[in-house]
């Protein structure tokens, strides 16, 4: 488990949980947001982003938070995806039958890449 990639929806708590799974299993961690994003809220441009992601996915070890189709396809062993609860409590079941804890937790599913 050296290369995990955590993606989801903007404000699903990517950065927290990457951090937590980063202290717990020593890995470094890195965000997208400052190499997607230049002051002012300025994307960056398209040749730049790439030349910065394959910086980042080079490392041997890694976790990565934020979306790339890249970083994806480089993760070696496991994606996290956290996606909004659709409902406020208890559990519920999606429909590719992954579980989902909510009342206040967002959801995780966890895709083991063969």
């Amino acid at each position: 488990m050296n290369r995990i990639h955590i993606t989801g929806n903007a404000g699903s708590g990517k950065t927290t949980f990457a951090a937590e799974l980063g202290l717990a299993l020593g890995l470094p961690v890195f965000g997208l947001d400052s190499i997607v994003w230049q002051p002012g809220w300025q994307k960056t441009p398209t040749a730049e982003r790439v030349i910065e992601e394959e910086a980042l996915i080079s490392q041997k070890i890694w976790i990565i938070e934020g979306v790339s189709k890249p970083v994806r396809d480089a993760a070696d062993v496991l994606y996290f995806w956290m996606l909004f609860p659709a409902f406020p409590y208890g559990a519920v079941q999606n429909a590719i039958g992954n579980i989902c804890l909510v009342g206040g937790l967002n959801c995780l599913t966890i895709a083991l890449k063969f």
